[in-house]
C-alpha cells in the first residue's frame, strides 16, 4: 500500500494531494497538476483524447467514441486528468507489476462511484454532461457514506 502511494506521488510530483482511504484505495486530487498542464499547453494539448472509458449523457460507458464534451473548461481539464491518470496507472504497473482502476470526475463522490465501472485495470471519466445520467437510478447504498445500515434504512 505504501509502495503504491509512494509510486503515485513520485509519478505525479508535488502537485497532487493523496488521501489514503483503505488498504487498497486512495483519492488523488490532481487539480493543480491538470491546471498546470492546461496552462503550459494553452488548453488541451494537440491530439489528446480521453484515456479509458467515458460516460455518455445517460451515464452509460462509451469505450469506442470520443464524445464532443470539450465544450466546457471543466471538461477540458477532465480530459487532461484522464491522460495524466492513465500515465500514473501505467507507471504503477511498470514499477510494481500491480494494476489499478480509477474514476475521473469533477468531485470525489462521483469518481468513487464510477471507479468500479472499469474494473479491473481500467479507468472511467464522467464529464459534467454525464453526472445526472450517472446518478439517476443509482441505488442510494452505492453512494459513498450511504452503504450498510443507513443505506438500507433510506
Amino acid at each position: 500500500s505504501m509502495q503504491i502511494m509512494n509510486t503515485v506521488q513520485a509519478a505525479c510530483g508535488s502537485q497532487v494531494v493523496l488521501q489514503k482511504m483503505s488498504i487498497d484505495e486512495m483519492y488523488v486530487d490532481m487539480t493543480a497538476a491538470v491546471e498546470a498542464e492546461f496552462r503550459a499547453a494553452g488548453g488541451v494539448p494537440h491530439g489528446w483524447t480521453f484515456a479509458g472509458a467515458v460516460l455518455d449523457k445517460d451515464g452509460a460507458i462509451d469505450k469506442a467514441a470520443q464524445p464532443e464534451i470539450q465544450q466546457t473548461h471543466a471538461d477540458a481539464l477532465l480530459l487532461i486528468g484522464s491522460v495524466l491518470v492513465d500515465r500514473v496507472r501505467r507507471t504503477v504497473h511498470e514499477k510494481l507489476s500491480m494494476t489499478c482502476s480509477a474514476g475521473i470526475a469533477h468531485n470525489r463522490v462521483v469518481a468513487k462511484i464510477i471507479a468500479s465501472y472499469c474494473k479491473p485495470n481500467g479507468q472511467c471519466s464522467c464529464p459534467e454532461s454525464a453526472v445526472s445520467g450517472t446518478m439517476k437510478g443509482l441505488e442510494l447504498r452505492k453512494v459513498p457514506g450511504l452503504g450498510g445500515k443507513l443505506g438500507r434504512q433510506l
